[in-house]
Protein backbone atom coordinates (compact mmCIF):
# COMPACT_ATOMS: atom_id res chain seq x y z
CA UNK A 1 0.00 0.00 0.00
CA UNK A 2 1.14 3.50 -0.65
CA UNK A 3 1.22 6.35 1.88
CA UNK A 4 -2.10 8.11 0.98
CA UNK A 5 -4.04 4.85 1.26
CA UNK A 6 -2.42 4.07 4.63
CA UNK A 7 -3.26 7.54 5.97
CA UNK A 8 -6.83 7.28 4.70
CA UNK A 9 -7.29 3.83 6.23
CA UNK A 10 -5.91 5.03 9.57
CA UNK A 11 -8.24 8.05 9.52
CA UNK A 12 -11.26 5.89 8.68
CA UNK A 13 -10.49 3.48 11.51
CA UNK A 14 -10.03 6.29 14.01
CA UNK A 15 -13.26 8.13 13.11
CA UNK A 16 -15.65 5.35 12.13
CA UNK A 17 -17.13 4.65 15.56
CA UNK A 18 -17.60 8.32 16.48
CA UNK A 19 -19.26 9.17 13.15
CA UNK A 20 -21.45 6.06 13.31
CA UNK A 21 -22.64 6.97 16.82
CA UNK A 22 -23.30 10.55 15.74
CA UNK A 23 -25.35 9.30 12.80
CA UNK A 24 -27.31 6.91 15.01
CA UNK A 25 -27.96 9.51 17.71
CA UNK A 26 -29.18 12.10 15.21
CA UNK A 27 -31.05 9.83 12.82
CA UNK A 28 -34.40 11.28 13.89
CA UNK A 29 -33.39 14.80 12.80
CA UNK A 30 -32.39 13.53 9.37
CA UNK A 31 -35.41 11.30 8.73
CA UNK A 32 -38.14 13.69 9.89
CA UNK A 33 -38.37 16.85 7.77
CA UNK A 34 -37.93 20.06 9.80
CA UNK A 35 -41.36 21.40 8.78
CA UNK A 36 -42.99 18.47 10.67
CA UNK A 37 -41.75 19.86 13.99
CA UNK A 38 -43.65 22.40 16.03
CA UNK A 39 -42.87 26.00 15.01
CA UNK A 40 -40.96 26.72 18.23
CA UNK A 41 -38.63 23.73 17.66
CA UNK A 42 -38.27 24.07 13.89
CA UNK A 43 -35.25 26.38 14.12
CA UNK A 44 -33.43 23.93 16.36
CA UNK A 45 -34.14 21.08 13.94
CA UNK A 46 -32.76 23.12 11.03
CA UNK A 47 -29.66 24.04 13.06
CA UNK A 48 -29.00 20.39 13.91
CA UNK A 49 -29.45 19.30 10.27
CA UNK A 50 -27.08 22.02 9.05
CA UNK A 51 -24.53 21.17 11.75
CA UNK A 52 -24.64 17.50 10.73
CA UNK A 53 -24.09 18.46 7.10
CA UNK A 54 -21.08 20.54 8.13
CA UNK A 55 -19.61 17.68 10.20
CA UNK A 56 -19.99 15.13 7.40
CA UNK A 57 -18.83 17.64 4.79
CA UNK A 58 -15.63 18.23 6.76
CA UNK A 59 -15.18 14.47 7.09
CA UNK A 60 -15.60 14.04 3.32
CA UNK A 61 -13.08 16.83 2.67
CA UNK A 62 -10.52 15.24 5.00
CA UNK A 63 -11.01 11.78 3.47
CA UNK A 64 -10.73 13.10 -0.07
CA UNK A 65 -7.51 14.96 0.74
CA UNK A 66 -6.02 11.91 2.45
CA UNK A 67 -6.97 9.75 -0.53
CA UNK A 68 -4.53 11.69 -2.68
CA UNK A 69 -7.01 12.08 -5.54
CA UNK A 70 -9.81 14.21 -4.07
CA UNK A 71 -12.07 14.40 -7.12
CA UNK A 72 -11.88 10.68 -7.77
CA UNK A 73 -12.57 9.92 -4.11
CA UNK A 74 -15.62 12.19 -3.95
CA UNK A 75 -17.04 10.85 -7.20
CA UNK A 76 -16.33 7.29 -6.11
CA UNK A 77 -14.44 6.40 -9.27
CA UNK A 78 -11.11 4.75 -8.62
CA UNK A 79 -9.01 2.68 -10.95
CA UNK A 80 -9.29 -0.28 -8.57
CA UNK A 81 -13.10 -0.16 -8.66
CA UNK A 82 -13.16 -0.10 -12.45
CA UNK A 83 -10.69 -2.94 -12.84
CA UNK A 84 -12.27 -5.19 -10.20
CA UNK A 85 -13.99 -8.28 -11.57
CA UNK A 86 -17.76 -8.35 -11.21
Amino acid sequence: MDAPVDRLAAYQVSTQTALDLLALATLWFVVVPPWHYAPDVRGIAWAIRIALSVVYGIDLAIRSILAGRPVHYVLGSTDKARSAPS
